[in-house]
């Protein structure tokens, strides 16, 4: 299977880190860890080390330094990312990231 097949997105809040594992197009499965237990997070993130990664954040640049290190080259979602998605919301700037 090709990187192409998988993808896993996870958006980081500022209580959890939400999951969703996308294999050809379809949600195959969703997990949620405690931002505080980033360890259980590291070591479930390690089996997806070849596949696509999309993360957006809205934590601290504390946890935000240590999540980047248990992923490889992600895509970081922002308000200014090129996504085939239309916003019309007249404030993006003050939208959080996790709402885009």
């Amino acid at each position: 299977m090709t990187d192409n097949n998988r993808v896993l997105a996870i958006d980081v809040g500022n209580t959890s880190i939400k999951t969703g594992y996308f294999l050809n197009g379809i949600l195959d499965s969703v997990n949620r860890f405690d931002v505080n237990k980033l360890n259980e997070f590291d070591s479930w993130v390690k089996n997806f080390s070849e596949v696509r990664t999309i993360m957006s954040f809205v934590v601290s640049l504390k946890h935000t330094e240590s999540i980047l290190k248990a992923v490889k080259n992600p895509m970081i979602i922002d308000i200014n990312s090129d996504t085939p998605l239309l916003n019309l919301y007249e404030s993006k700037e003050t939208l959080g990231i996790d709402r885009i």
